[in-house]
């Protein structure tokens, strides 16, 4: 996610994604990964290793325990049962090797997905109550756009077992799959499910509050934001969030400060998503070219799809339309099935007078929006682009940095 400190990969490799240490922007905390993409607090994971570690935040002094953490980390993966992590209840060694077998090829590439769905629906012969393998397939499913069966396997996982950390994963998964299938009523119910497993869940609170956001409710977008705010007081995530609905309030001026307040904590490396959101509320102020450093931010930042989306909107603005589309055109190298920025670049073809590129773009758009809803819509919402994507920690072709951010 553009971090250059060492540590986080470190921690999900030895221990096999069953934590990570992550920076908020005011200090590094140790995060139970739940779900891919998602990192909420778990106090059975996380109590082992602060007990060990002896601190429930590790220190806001990074450089002063950073060594100290490393070797706790070494210990502590060399002694604790690697089943603990990763086999998710199932007892079928096959059925476990077989599960393993697909998480290796989703995480090479797109390539490799449906590979990954042969190795799944193995995992799930052998074993049918393997409720990781049933998520596991809807979101290979999910991200080649088989939407039908995706939703299918993730209803399924809800119904063959009724752990809470396996279906919190998949009512946060569903509700990106209704997200990106326009549906947001039952992307809000998803996710309001999911809190009432998680009822402290950041990530699940400003998902929804995106959610509300799209659906033009900025009172429950707010209050979402808010309720978020007071669990994590001043986080990067939550000061992006609040900037976007200040936004859409129309009150610019404070939703510049509040991402202004989240740049001002933010290393000299990664953590894109402040810059992301102030170019955004400054380009709705009607400041575009205020806007266009932050842009080139985000993008020296590793932002990824959104970085290079939000610079073409300004460059949009400022009718500079040769480096828009070629903004768009790096957006779609990484995401090829937004219909959103294909018609972005269509709008920027049209007014450089490339009216055959143009109506190519839409028709584009038209046909994936049809694909994804079974009917055509306008300006559909994605959760998994207006968002953090769930999926992407096990997706690293796709990725777009903005794993701990909505």
């Amino acid at each position: 996610s553009g971090m250059s400190y060492g540590i986080r990969s470190l921690a999900i490799r030895r221990i096999e994604h069953g934590c990570a240490i992550i920076n908020n922007g005011r200090g590094w905390q140790i995060y139970h990964m739940s779900s891919p993409g998602d990192y909420g607090m778990s106090s059975s994971i996380s109590g082992h290793i602060k007990g060990i570690i002896g601190s429930n935040r590790i220190s806001y002094n990074w450089a002063g325990v950073r060594r100290r953490v490393c070797r706790k980390l070494t210990a502590i993966s060399s002694r604790t049962p690697q089943h603990h992590f990763d086999t998710f209840g199932s007892s079928n060694p096959d059925a476990i090797s077989a599960y393993r077998s697909g998480n290796a090829c989703v995480d090479v590439n797109v390539e490799l997905f449906e590979t990954a769905i042969t190795w799944y629906t193995k995992a799930i012969e052998l074993d049918p109550l393997f409720t990781q393998a049933w998520v596991g397939r809807a979101i290979a499913e999910f991200k080649l756009r088989q939407f039908d069966q995706s939703c299918k396997d993730f209803s399924q996982a809800l119904t063959v077992n009724g752990d809470d950390a396996i279906r919190y994963e998949a009512l946060m998964g569903r509700a990106a799959l209704h997200g990106a299938r326009n549906d947001l009523a039952r992307a809000v119910q998803d996710l309001s499910d999911a809190l009432e497993l998680r009822p402290n869940c950041v990530c699940a609170l400003l998902k929804r509050s995106a959610v509300y956001l799209a659906q033009n409710d900025l009172e429950k977008a707010l209050s979402d934001a808010n309720k978020a705010e007071m669990i994590e007081p001043r986080s990067l995530a939550v000061s992006c969030q609040l900037g976007r609905v200040y936004s859409a309030e129309g009150n610019h001026g404070r939703a510049i400060r509040e991402c202004s307040m989240a740049v001002a904590t933010v290393p000299d490396q990664g953590f894109p998503e402040p810059f992301i959101a102030r170019a955004a509320a400054l380009l709705n102020d009607e400041r575009a070219s205020e806007a266009l450093p932050d842009c080139d931010e985000a993008v020296r930042r590793n932002g990824g799809v959104n970085a290079f989306v939000q610079r073409g909107k300004v460059y949009k603005s400022l009718e500079l339309w040769a480096r828009a589309i070629a903004d768009f055109t790096e957006a779609l190298k990484l995401n090829p099935f937004d219909p959103d920025i294909l018609t972005e670049r269509a709008c920027c073809y049209d007014k450089a007078g490339k009216h055959d590129l143009a109506v190519y773009g839409h028709v584009q758009a038209l046909k994936i929006r049809e694909d994804a809803t079974g009917e055509s819509r306008t300006e559909p919402f994605h959760l998994t682009n207006s968002t953090s994507d769930p999926f992407s920690e096990r997706i690293p072709h796709s990725r777009n940095h903005n794993d701990l951010y909505i």
